[in-house]
């Protein structure tokens, strides 16, 4: 992945992505699943953070999470890239 916004959501199940919002950082997370339109995405259970749908009418973006190959699934991440994700998201 680039470190563009993503426009194309079709392959994003399992990989861990930012959403962001007029220029602003929502949240991070795995993506859990997408709609077969690939215009609204769930983003999985993290932390204390419930599961959550985004939809691209709404404004919302989805940025690759540097340094982060995102390749495993919500239940099956490192302590490691757990934390990786969590420190890709505080500065801003």
């Amino acid at each position: 992945m680039s470190g563009g916004p993503l426009e194309n959501w079709n392959d994003l199940a399992g990989r861990a992505v930012q959403i962001r919002k007029d220029g602003r950082i929502i949240r991070n997370g795995y993506v859990e699943a997408v709609t077969p339109a690939a215009d609204i995405l769930w983003l999985g259970v993290y932390g204390a953070e419930p599961r959550a749908l985004f939809e691209k009418a709404e404004g919302y973006t989805v940025w690759p999470v540097p340094g982060i190959d995102g390749t495993a699934g919500p239940w099956a991440r490192s302590v490691e890239s757990a934390t990786d994700l969590e420190n890709a998201g505080g500065a801003s």
